[in-house]
């Protein structure tokens, strides 16, 4: 999921230095990298004509600078949700149309990632796909698919909130809501988003990273008409979560068993390569 050979310092990603040419941000003069089916539309709009035409939109401009990882882990949210999803017939009409939406958006986006792939493959000319990319108005094609992602959780979010029946898991407004703030289409925002502020939207403290909050009011807050029958209610996403934190745990227990072998085997070496020289010593 995350590629850190393709990471940057957090702290030098947005602030100038004297170290950097010219004395910019890295922002300013790295390429992009990474997947690009996971991209926000300023990412894309940096691809095609780079950081100075970024710069001269603020909106977008502040969405490359701070945005990126939120982006990231947003798009791989709605996949699995998107993916994941029951069959057509057993989801409310509102899931439906996000997952219209989110299969229009991931077209598009694998068919421009699929160009960007070949021309990496096969030493193909860079610039001429940017102009390719350009004259397509790939970053506004983006951009108009995920308006459409954000106004389909939009309304799922409110039919959630406002629905009293049990087809809507707990929780599922917040995670709506959290999903809204991870995802950008680019929008005008009036300051750069947190991952305190996701946390906020799913009910979380920020100080206690995890652990959901307990307080009936906060609760109230996020879900304040979802009928309390719903919060007995064990239905298949809880046990595909119990599942899936069990195979983490199997995972974990896993490593511990690796790095356990890495060590023996490392201590083993280390004796090998001390007998070795004592009986090098001693033939000479």
């Amino acid at each position: 999921l995350v590629d850190f050979g393709l990471a940057v310092d957090a702290s030098s990603w947005m602030d100038s230095s004297d170290s950097n040419p010219g004395g910019k941000s890295e922002w300013e003069f790295l390429d992009v990298g990474g997947d690009c089916r996971y991209w926000p539309v300023s990412a894309w709009l940096q691809f095609q004509v780079g950081c100075r035409e970024l710069a001269a939109d603020p909106a977008l401009s502040l969405e490359y600078q701070t945005h990126l990882d939120l982006q990231g882990l947003g798009i791989t949210a709605l996949q699995v949700l998107a993916e994941m999803l029951p069959a057509a017939h057993a989801v409310p009409k509102e899931l439906r149309g996000f997952k219209e939406a989110w299969n229009l958006y991931w077209e598009d986006a694998t068919r421009f990632w699929a160009a960007l792939l070949d021309t990496f493959r096969h030493g193909g000319d860079w610039v001429v796909l940017k102009q390719e990319f350009v004259a397509l108005g790939v970053h506004a094609i983006v951009a108009d698919r995920l308006r459409a992602v954000r106004a389909a959780l939009e309304l799922a979010m409110h039919a959630a909130l406002g629905h009293s029946g049990s087809c809507w898991p707990l929780g599922s407004a917040s995670l709506m809501s959290a999903l809204l703030a991870m995802v950008s289409s680019g929008e005008q925002r009036h300051k750069a988003t947190t991952w305190e502020d996701v946390l906020a939207r799913l009910g979380h403290q920020p100080h206690s990273v995890g652990k959901p909050a307990s307080s009936k009011a906060t609760q109230q807050q996020h879900e304040p008409t979802l009928a309390k029958t719903v919060k007995e209610e064990r239905d298949d996403h809880a046990v595909f979560f119990e599942s899936l934190q069990a195979l983490a745990a199997k995972v974990m227990a896993l490593s511990d068993d690796f790095n356990e072998l890495q060590r023996r085997d490392a201590e083993m070496s280390a004796v090998s390569a001390r007998s070795g020289m004592r009986h090098t010593l001693a033939a000479a």
